[in-house]
Formats: structure tokens, sequence, C-alpha cells
């Protein structure tokens, strides 16, 4: 996976889209909105400028840390739980677990699941490290032997520091779950 920044912006007389992060990340959103953009471009062909300002497009509801739409399976659906901004996830909730393997685990299927929703498939355990070390719960010594712990959970690509980590299919579904039990609960 590059580190490559990468940056859209579609304007279509102010009506903007614009997306930065990763560059599979921009891509992942490129594709999604493709259709879209192409419609939009297609419409404004022959119309002045006079006409684009009498009758702006609607604004764009895409937020940068929200990947847009917030239907069922996009990453804006947990808002309250995790947003994604330029590539990186944060976690709003608290961490549930007893100790820092359980909550490693947890943090790595919120992680997974923000950057899925995001269009980007294999995480690097690189950025799951990083968020653990945000919430407070990484155990660097132990960290790789919890990540592999979760099999059932993940698929795992590469060795050492080219690790990633992409859901299984019952992984999805439990981290599906799992983010929608956090934002049913209520911060005290």
């Amino acid at each position: 996976m590059s580190d490559t920044i990468s940056r859209i912006k579609v304007s279509l007389h102010d009506g903007t889209i614009e997306i930065e992060g990763p560059e599979p990340f921009v891509e992942a959103q490129v594709k999604r909105f493709e259709s879209v953009i192409i419609r939009s471009l297609a419409e404004d062909t022959g119309h002045t400028s006079r006409d684009r300002a009498a009758n702006p497009p609607p604004k764009s509801h895409l937020k940068k840390d929200q990947g847009g739409d917030t239907g069922p399976g996009q990453p804006g659906q947990f808002h309250d739980v995790f947003t994604v901004t330029d590539g990186k996830v944060q976690i709003h909730k608290p961490i549930p677990g007893d100790n820092d393997t359980e909550k490693m685990a947890s943090v790595a299927k919120l992680v997974v699941l923000a950057l899925t929703l995001s269009g980007i498939e294999e995480v690097p355990s690189a950025t799951v490290r990083e968020v653990c070390s945000d919430q407070g719960c990484l155990n660097g010594p132990n960290f790789a032997r919890t990540m592999k712990k979760q099999r059932a959970l993940f698929v795992f690509s590469g060795r050492g520091q080219k690790l990633t980590l992409k859901f299984s299919a019952p992984g999805k579904r439990e981290a599906l779950e799992f983010a929608k039990s956090l934002d049913k609960q209520d911060e005290s």
C-alpha cells in the first residue's frame, strides 16, 4: 500500500466533492462516485455560467471524515463510533475489554471496519497498531500475537511490518454488530 497522499476536487460550479487521503482510499471513492460525476458533467455541458449561477447544483453532502453516504454499510453510518479523515481512523467511543489484549482485538475490528467501509479492503497492521496506541491499549510485545489469534475474523497477508488484515465474511458481520452495539451505548 502506498503512502502517497492524493486529492481530487470536482466543483461543477461549487457543488464541490473533495476527497483527500491515501491513494487507494481516493481511488475507491472516485470509483464510488464516478457515475454521479460523469452524469453531472454531462448534464452541465452546454449550460452558460449565467444558467449555473441562476440554478446552482445542490451542495454535496460528502464530508471527508465520513466518506459521504450515511446509508447502511457506509462509514458515516457509525460517525458516533469512528470517523475516517485522510485515511486515518479516530475512535470516539470507549473501547470495551477487561485487558489490553481484548481492547486491541476490539480496536482492530473497528479500524478494519472503518477503512473497509471507506473502500480500503487490506489494512496494514501498523495502522491498527497506531490506533491501539492512541486508545492507550497497545501492548507492543504482544501485538502481533494478539492480531494473529483473531484468525476467525481476519485474513492475513504479508509478514512482519508488511502484515495486512482483511475481514473474513464472519469477521465483517461480527465487526458490524460490534459497531452497532457501541453506537447504541450512551457515553457516561
